[in-house]
């Protein structure tokens, strides 16, 4: 995204619209559906004064909001502009078709103040071109106003009138993965099945590897269809079944779902619970370093619990109480295995 030349134009899209982003969520600032049922509706601002002053709309939904803030936390994505300069500044943003993300948003201002006024009127000062390019018009009253490739380069002094142009920004060629439900429980034996549902963005295609993880060794884990083609806008959804068998322990388990596409990669979890009474087996390791000990040094001292099955352990709380005069200094987590460091004067 980045102004360019200075040019104001109309377009088709365009909706005549006057909203004080303060108070979206009541004010005009919403979408409805040709039936009249609300599609969304947002605030979209910061701690200061937010007011938008104009709304064009493109032929995929996708709504270019601007308007002028004083807020310094105002929300920004893909920014041309990340802070406010001082004082209001206009902004620039544009919203996917269903309302719930920004593909950009920018301040778009200098250290003075840019079309802050008390009163907001449908002028309306934005509109598209075919390729969604915006072209927003204001005044400002910034000497250092930030300019590309500009008709007029400098103010000429008091407050000025500005256009600019600013590129759409298309997201990259991506998807994203769920898996529903989040959890399902099984007798031992028994079978269940997840829906694992990929969505594109940007004007992603391509076929999507499937694999899980995270089962007992004696469960199987199958997709149909394998892998998830995807060759237009639409989701696209694979079934997931899990079978277990008459002996797979009884516990929790963690389902890791994983998803590849060329380079890109999502994954997804869901549990599954096996019905019964579960049973673990911990066994518990203890090491220091250095060993023997130095006297006014730090002492690392590990803890690896391991469980041997065959349940999945949970829920697992380990009571370790120090010697005398140990000061605990920093303790480090991971899986199966805990660390502590701490100094004793020896």
């Amino acid at each position: 995204m980045s102004p360019v030349k200075p040019l104001l134009i109309t377009s088709p899209y365009s909706i005549p619209h006057s909203l004080r982003l303060a108070d979206l969520l009541t004010r005009s600032s919403q979408r409805v559906s040709s039936t009249g049922s609300k599609v969304y509706a947002t605030y979209l601002g910061g701690t200061g004064d937010d007011r938008g002053a104009g709304i064009a709309i493109n032929s995929a939904g996708a709504a270019y909001v601007t308007g002028f803030t004083s807020s310094t936390n105002f929300p920004t994505v893909s920014p041309l502009q990340i802070s406010n300069a001082g004082g209001f500044d206009a902004f620039v943003a544009k919203l996917n078709p269903a309302g719930s993300a920004f593909l950009y948003s920018t301040y778009v201002g200098g250290s003075a103040n840019e079309s802050n006024t008390t009163t907001v009127t449908s002028t309306n000062p934005i509109a598209l071109d075919a390729a969604s390019d915006a072209y927003v018009v204001g005044f400002t009253s910034s000497a250092n106003f930030p300019v590309s490739a500009p008709l007029q380069p400098t103010s000429a002094g008091g407050q000025e009138a500005f256009v600019a142009r600013i590129a759409d920004a298309t997201p990259a060629a991506d998807y994203s993965i769920s898996i529903l439900p989040g959890s399902r429980t099984v007798v031992p034996g028994g079978g269940t099945t997840y829906t694992v549902t990929a969505t594109p963005v940007g004007g992603f295609t391509g076929t999507i590897s499937l694999s899980a993880s995270g089962l007992s060794s004696d469960a199987t884990i199958a997709f149909n269809p394998a892998t998830i083609g995807i060759n237009d806008a639409s989701a696209k959804s694979s079934t997931l079944t899990v079978t277990t068998t008459a002996t797979t322990p009884p516990g929790t388990y963690s389902l890791s779902l994983n998803t590849t596409s060329g380079n890109l990669q999502h994954g997804g979890s869901a549990q599954l619970f096996v019905s019964g009474t579960a049973s673990a087996n911990l066994s518990i390791s203890k090491t220091a370093s250095p060993n023997p000990a130095t006297s006014l040094a730090s002492l690392t001292y590990r803890i690896i619990i391991t469980n041997n099955g065959p349940s999945p352990a949970t829920n697992v709380v380990l009571n370790d109480p120090l010697a005398v005069g140990a000061i605990v200094w920093f303790c480090q987590s991971d899986p199966g295995e805990l660390q502590r460091h701490y100094d004793r004067q020896l």
